[in-house]
């Protein structure tokens, strides 16, 4: 058992690691801030895991007591960064706000204050709030879930599609494991759990380096390559006329204004497979989402409907839902992403020029 929990452990750790390196080296040549931030939190969480492999090794593995302090104090936030990394992936919009810097301070204070006791440094905590710690954990991993799986039918980046379920399964599976596991099986299966934890561990940073790995073969020949032009979307030649049937649907069918319309009814208006049209929105439009790109054409449709006299008295909420918005706050966040602007601000903004002119 000792043997093979060294075996395990230390490698994956040094995947961990491994990955947290290449995640901040692509951070420097990334230019989407979202894209920044995911890898950002992919750095922090690996390094979070690591620590807390290190820290609960077999009892024959137990480092040096100045260095397990060192990592047993690393590892608190690791089921929150888990939790901002999951979100980043699969939602476009995602930022940090109160939320989520609430959340991290509720789990991660009282598990630093565990580590505490646990080094000697303060009493021991209450048992409460021990459950507490581990409820919260397993709210923020099923809401993982939801955010994964809700968000599939909108994705129109089909690998991230296909991800979806198996990685965030595979995360899920892993962090259930480091926190109930502590709580159901630690008394009568220490070892074991110790072992099991490490095993589900390294396969899954084993993937996560692979998958960020890039092996160039001209670094083995040593030859130069010219660097490729960065270029934007293009419309794929053999998609030219599904291209002309989707702007004629939304421009002049305005299929936009359809309430709860998704991309297979799109897909089903084109008589077109709906993979085929998540192709086109992403690789030859350039959009993330189903919805971001529903909403460049109604916020386009809101903006017309403003400069119309006769819609001068119109309250915005009564424009949104024409253009088939269903409430007003998804409204405001899309009108103010893709113009910079609040409605009012907008609608302001115009009646000062038209009175001006």
């Amino acid at each position: 058992m000792v043997l093979l929990d060294a075996i395990l452990r230390f490698p994956a750790v040094m995947l961990l690691l491994l990955i947290a390196v290449l995640a901040l080296r692509e951070w420097r040549s990334i230019s989407r801030q979202a894209d920044k931030n995911t890898l950002l939190y992919l750095a922090l969480m690996c390094i979070s895991i690591a620590a807390l492999l290190l820290g609960l090794p077999h009892p024959e593995l137990q480092l040096p007591p100045s260095l397990h302090a060192v990592v047993r104090l690393l590892d608190p936030p690791s089921v929150v960064l888990i939790w901002w990394f999951g979100r980043s992936v699969f939602e476009d919009d995602f930022r940090l706000g109160p939320l989520e810097w609430a959340v991290m301070a509720l789990v991660a204070l009282p598990v630093w204050s565990f580590r505490l006791a646990e080094l000697g440094v303060i009493a021991d905590q209450p048992y409460a709030l021990q459950v507490f710690v581990s409820a919260a954990s397993v709210v923020m991993m099923l809401h993982l879930i939801y955010v994964a799986l809700s968000g599939r039918s909108d994705d129109v980046i089909e690998s991230r599609r296909r991800v979806r379920f198996y990685f965030v399964i595979a995360l899920i599976a892993a962090t259930i494991l480091m926190v109930l596991g502590e709580r159901i099986l630690l008394a009568n299966y220490e070892i074991e759990l110790i072992v099991l934890r490490v095993i589900i561990t390294f396969p899954l940073a084993l993937w996560g380096a692979l998958w960020l790995l890039n092996f160039h073969p001209e670094k083995v020949s040593f030859q130069n390559t010219v660097p490729r032009q960065p270029s934007g979307p293009e419309i794929d030649p053999r998609d030219k006329l599904l291209h002309e049937n989707l702007v004629e649907e939304m421009q002049q069918n305005q299929a936009y204004a359809e309430q709860g319309l998704t991309i297979r009814t799109l897909a089903d208006k084109l008589n077109t497979p709906e993979h085929r049209l998540r192709a086109l929105i992403n690789q030859g439009l350039g959009y993330r989402n189903f919805s971001s790109f529903l909403n460049f054409y109604r916020i386009e449709a809101v903006k017309q409907a403003m400069q119309e006299p006769e819609n001068a008295r119109v309250p915005v909420l009564t424009l949104a839902m024409n253009v088939g918005f269903n409430s007003l706050a998804p409204f405001n966040r899309a009108f103010l992403a893709i113009t910079g602007q609040t409605p009012s601000e907008y609608r302001n903004e115009l009646l000062k020029n038209t009175d001006q002119s």
